[in-house]
């Protein structure tokens, strides 16, 4: 209610300072909270005419962007909002490399969030991303430092827990693997993903019947994931039960029917 009140001042104002850019992007941002991502998106777009800086207008126009799955236009604003400021915060560094990240930018994702780390070595968000970025590189012992210090700066995340378990997995630590995941899902037992992937890792140390419960949890949770079908339906080879194992490839083709 009191975004509505504040539309309705702002829009006021701006009808009144048309060429006056805080107010528009002020109304963007508003707007924004609301839920009104185009009216959002072209008060920011009208803010920027008037100054190609304005900060605000850049982080709110770079948010309903990413939303709208736009990155790369949105990393061109973000990195328009990192150089335009003498002193860039963790939090928009961080962003600057996910962006990249996203696109495909391997090096320059990993810059951005080195860069984040200098600026603020508690920003654990930036060790999370790190750590995925080094994973993707073949560098698990370093990417998994980074995912426990996200981990330590963050107990609650079970997203850096779930990467510290893949993380361990990859390294053959399968022991500790388990551990986090377990501790993943206790932070969110409704994670399809991690449920899925501690499903695999018990089919693969050979405790199928116990694998095969996690990823009927997953199923249920996702059922329009083909990955999780494929696991299931390798899982019940293993286990012998090869007609539940075919119905399982069949909802996996039927869900993606790319080889």
């Amino acid at each position: 209610e009191k975004f509505g009140e504040a539309c309705a001042v702002l829009r006021t104002a701006a009808g009144k300072n048309p060429d006056d850019a805080d107010l528009q992007s002020w109304l963007g941002a508003v707007l924004f909270r609301t839920g009104d991502g185009d009216g959002a998106e072209a008060h920011c777009r009208k803010a920027l005419e008037l100054d190609p800086v304005n900060a605000n207008a850049l982080h709110t126009l770079v948010t309903v962007l990413n939303g709208k799955g736009q990155a790369s236009e949105a990393l061109q604003y973000q990195t328009v909002l990192v150089n335009s400021s003498d002193a860039p915060c963790a939090a928009s560094l961080t962003l600057l490399g996910v962006l990249h990240y996203r696109l495909g930018h391997a090096a320059e994702a990993e810059e951005g969030i080195r860069r984040a780390i200098v600026v603020d070595p508690s920003f654990a968000p930036a060790h999370k991303f790190l750590s995925a970025c080094l994973a993707l590189s073949g560098r698990f012992g370093e990417a998994l430092e980074h995912a426990e210090t996200a981990l330590r700066l963050r107990p609650g995340d079970n997203g850096a827990c779930r990467l510290a378990a893949v993380l361990l997995d990859a390294l053959g630590r399968s022991s500790e693997a388990e551990s986090h995941y377990r501790a993943a899902l206790d932070l969110d037992g409704t994670d399809a993903v991690t449920s899925r992937e501690l499903g695999k890792l018990l089919v693969k140390s050979g405790r199928g019947a116990e694998g095969v419960r996690y990823l009927e949890t997953a199923a249920s949770l996702d059922p329009d994931e083909p990955d999780t079908w494929i696991a299931m339906g390798k899982a019940r080879q293993t286990l012998g039960e090869l007609g539940r194992a075919e119905d399982s490839f069949r909802k996996a083709v039927e869900l993606d029917p790319t080889p």
